[in-house]
């Protein structure tokens, strides 16, 4: 088949190449690897402001988040938190500020 081929064959192939999922991922491994050691905890953060375009799109992954649990780890266990919770203000920097966060699954 030409799935099997593609498999086999020495062509790299990009996918979830946006934030989420994707990059996020790339990010986490980054960090793990810069440190040199597993990491205890990982917080991503992530503000939008307008959709670059992507209006339908972002409007409805964000509502597929907010019905889905938020997988998250603690002591080492993967348990599920309910989406939209955990308020917590998150400085972005110079031009965006401080803003609240609230806890949405990270498909990745």
């Amino acid at each position: 088949s030409r799935a099997a081929k593609k498999l086999t064959s020495d062509v790299p192939a990009v996918i979830s190449c946006g934030i989420w999922p994707g990059a996020s991922a790339l990010l986490a491994a980054r960090a793990a690897e810069r440190l040199g050691k597993p990491l205890d905890d990982l917080e991503f953060s992530f503000f939008t402001s307008g959709t670059g375009g992507a209006g339908p799109t972002i409007v409805s992954a964000t509502f597929l988040l907010l019905c889905t649990p938020a997988a998250v780890y603690a002591d080492g266990a993967v348990i599920e938190r309910e989406p939209w919770t955990g308020k917590r203000t998150t400085d972005f920097g110079p031009g965006v500020g401080a803003r609240d966060v609230y806890l949405l699954d990270n498909p990745d």
